[in-house]
């Protein structure tokens, strides 16, 4: 213990020794000034030595000496006063302006600000630094492209210009029979762009309509705005939704549909009613119809359903009548009588009754006609068959016939002189 107290006090007085008698310590400064790298690095500084001060960074040397001495260990007075860099205003730049944030002095901010019709190219804020302003910045010409051009139109505008600048206006217009829709005028806005798209040209006439597998059946050519045009689907189609097409700006809608029926839609026969057959009419089924009252069936009174399509159309007419009914009641010397008139009801049964009449006589003769031909034809039938029959036949006299080949060759008997014994 008492070896390591002796080697501590050898060593202190070397230190003391080897220190000198009026060497300064490092030097304490404030903040607005500093100690320069060079001086820094040294270990002592002995009586007489000089010390290197130098601004901080951002800060550069205002007045008064980068030097201060020491002088039986104490520093002189430090003399060196510094002051933030000051960039100033940056150099002046076409259709430029500057907002300052607060200053021009060294950590300060500015915002470069463009004219109008033009726009800003690097950096958008700036920053004041050791060697001046950060960045670039400058303002160039803002421009739009040429229009699109529109079919049907054209453009009216001639621009003396090669570029469409700010607030150029362009002008179009449409051809002969087409009308113009959305802004005849667009304008090259601040962001380069125009602020509307072009406008259409859009016929003032619709051509005429196709409906696949459909018949137009109203409306005529030209077909001009607002006009219709309706439409019926061909057989076994039906219409899939409106029947009626509406032009609209060149364009017809809606557009009618015709699609393959797999059924029929519910009959529709003037004056009349359906008294049998049910929805859904598939293929082949049948509808019967009867007429109103005041009309009668012209035709069958059946249809059927064959490809979507009824067929034969049941058709209602009107009745013919020449007296109404009445039923008048006469007074004759306090005396009631009723004279019945014929209605028009029984006019049509007796018209009907007489019509039937007709048609059975008709009927008769036809028949008597064909009868007396079916008679005629099958007579002579047989009269045909019994004479082919008896031709080269020979009756044996027991009612039969032999034909010709049947019978025996005919030998004459010869003559002898045997003389027969008279009876």
């Amino acid at each position: 213990m008492a070896n390591a107290k002796v080697w501590l006090l050898v060593l202190l007085h070397f230190a003391l020794v080897s220190m000198g008698k009026g060497d300064c310590k490092l030097p304490q400064l404030n903040n607005s000034v500093l100690l320069s790298e060079r001086s820094i690095l040294q270990n002592n500084f002995p009586d007489n030595s000089e010390a290197f001060l130098e601004c901080p960074n951002g800060y550069q040397r205002e007045s008064g000496s980068t030097s201060i001495f020491c002088r039986d260990r104490e520093w002189s007075a430090v003399e060196l006063k510094c002051k933030k860099i000051d960039c100033g205003l940056p150099k002046p730049s076409p259709h430029m302006t500057y907002i300052l944030t607060a200053g021009t002095l060294f950590g300060d901010y500015m915002r470069p600000v463009c004219e109008r019709g033009y726009y800003l190219e690097g950096l958008s804020h700036r920053q004041c630094l050791v060697r001046g302003w950060s960045g670039r910045s400058k303002c160039s010409l803002t421009t739009c492209l040429n229009p699109d051009e529109i079919a049907h139109g054209k453009i009216e505008t001639q621009l003396a210009k090669k570029e469409i600048v700010v607030d150029d206006i362009i002008e179009y217009s449409c051809d002969a029979s087409y009308a113009l829709h959305g802004n005849k005028f667009i304008t090259c806005n601040e962001d380069g762009i125009y602020n509307s798209p072009p406008p259409t040209c859009k016929a003032t006439e619709c051509q005429v309509p196709e409906v696949k597998f459909g018949i137009q059946i109203e409306g005529k050519p030209p077909h001009s705005d607002k006009s219709e045009a309706r439409f019926k689907c061909e057989p076994g189609y039906i219409m899939k939704g409106s029947d009626t097409a509406v032009c609209a700006e060149g364009e017809w809608s809606p557009i009618p549909e015709c699609v393959q029926a797999t059924e029929c839609q519910v009959p529709e026969v003037k004056f009349g009613i359906q008294i049998e057959g049910k929805p859904p009419h598939s293929d082949k089924s049948e509808a019967r119809f009867k007429c109103e009252p005041g009309y009668i069936m012209k035709g069958s009174d059946t249809a059927v359903c064959a490809e979507g399509e009824w067929s034969p159309i049941p058709e209602c007419v009107q009745a013919k009548s020449n007296a109404a009914d009445t039923t008048t009641k006469q007074t004759t010397a306090g005396v009631t009588t009723n004279t019945n008139t014929p209605t028009t009801n029984t006019i049509l049964i007796e018209k009907k009754e007489e019509h039937l009449s007709v048609y059975s006589i008709i009927a008769v003769i036809v028949a008597g006609i064909l009868f007396s031909t079916v008679f005629v034809i099958i007579l002579m039938i047989v009269v045909f068959y019994r004479f082919h029959k008896q031709r080269g036949s020979y009756n044996t006299g027991e009612g039969q016939w032999r034909k010709e080949e049947e019978l025996l060759p005919f030998q004459k008997p010869r003559a002898n002189n045997r003389t027969v014994p008279l009876v």
